[in-house]
């Protein structure tokens, strides 16, 4: 078991609400995804530190979209979660023409919309895991 990249995956109910609420500002793009936030994108990276299994909390913050990808930019609540995206973000959906790394660089831009009234005020949540080489999200070592 190799960990590939750690990230908070959402919960069930976190990741609808949020798929519902990006299809009303915009259709989807094909392939659509929106379940975890990258903590750290590294083939064997050191897990050591990482509150594994901890439930967190996060406020989406911006959004935006070009013909690649949608993304909505995010703020981890817990303090102790160190996030090495300068823009943590959940990609929400992505072309057939696009990859999910992509909205790295749709963020870079700053052109993103930032999230106004309710919807900035309202936490989801998600545990922290990693996803192994084999494609597994594991919660524990």
């Amino acid at each position: 078991m190799i960990p590939l990249f750690s990230c908070i995956r959402l919960e069930e109910m976190s990741a609808g609400l949020l798929k519902d609420y990006i299809e009303l500002k915009h259709p989807l793009h094909e392939r659509i995804l929106g379940h975890h936030i990258t903590l750290e994108f590294k083939k064997g990276l050191d897990l050591g530190g990482l509150p594994l299994g901890d439930r967190v909390g996060f406020n989406i913050v911006a959004y935006d979209r070009n013909k690649f990808v949608q993304c909505l930019k995010v703020k981890i609540l817990d303090k102790r979660i160190r996030c090495a995206n300068k823009h943590p973000h959940i990609t929400m959906s992505v072309s057939k023409e696009g990859k999910p790394v992509q909205s790295n660089d749709l963020l870079e831009e700053e052109s993103y919309t930032p999230i106004e009234g309710m919807e900035r005020v309202l936490t989801f949540y998600g545990r922290i895991g990693f996803v192994t080489t084999e494609g597994e999200f594991r919660t524990h070592e």
